[in-house]
């Protein structure tokens, strides 16, 4: 996935990204957002959902939490974790699809345009923002599924949807449409409809 020196601009521009927005956010008001403060609540007790919302979020809090501790810095950690998996996969997709670094380098850039990411999911969106990373991701192996085809990106696809369904409710249209979409192409449909599918079952059902 990240062969050849012209994933090496991406990275450095992403991870100087951030890397100032922790700062930022470490050294800006120690009150907490919404959805920061609802997790540090629902972090105390293990279960299989939380209010309206699937347990991944609170999952990974709790296990991050057992290793860095239980703090803002923790959480921020994982949200712009999740962020910087949203610009990494969408990047990979566009160069899937482009085979231009430059121009896919764009398309990941063009996520700052959105107020809800470029804005909102640094200083809370913490559920938008995972959502983001579960969907872009599974953009990401669907393309590998039409174009590539190999037993194991069935496998990352079942466990994308799997985890997505963990991830937020609503992805469910997000991989109905994407099913439709691809569904809707005959050469797609015909790479998709194979034995290798059992895989992506296999995997998906037992993490739902």
């Amino acid at each position: 996935l990240l062969r050849g020196a012209s994933w090496a601009p991406f990275l450095v521009l992403l991870g100087v990204y951030l890397t100032l927005h922790f700062v930022l956010r470490l050294l800006g008001s120690a009150s907490l957002e919404f959805d920061e403060a609802e997790q540090f609540l629902l972090v105390q007790t293990l279960a299989q959902g939380y209010n309206t919302q699937p347990p991944l979020l609170t999952w990974c809090f709790w296990g991050l939490s057992q290793i860095l501790g239980e703090s803002l810095a923790t959480l921020t950690l994982l949200r712009l974790g999740f962020l910087g998996l949203a610009y990494f996969f969408l990047y990979a997709s566009a160069r899937l699809l482009l085979r231009d670094p430059r121009r896919a380098l764009l398309v990941a850039a063009s996520l700052l345009l959105i107020p809800a990411i470029g804005w909102e999911a640094i200083c809370d969106r913490v559920h938008t923002t995972k959502l983001c990373a579960l969907c872009l991701a599974t953009l990401y192996v669907t393309l590998q599924v039409l174009h590539d085809g190999r037993r194991r990106w069935f496998l990352f696809l079942g466990v994308c949807l799997g985890l997505g369904m963990l991830c937020k409710y609503n992805y469910a249209l997000f991989a109905l449409a994407l099913l439709l979409a691809t569904f809707s192409l005959p050469a797609y449909r015909n790479r998709l409809l194979t034995r290798q599918l059992i895989w992506t079952i296999a995997a998906a059902l037992p993490l739902v």
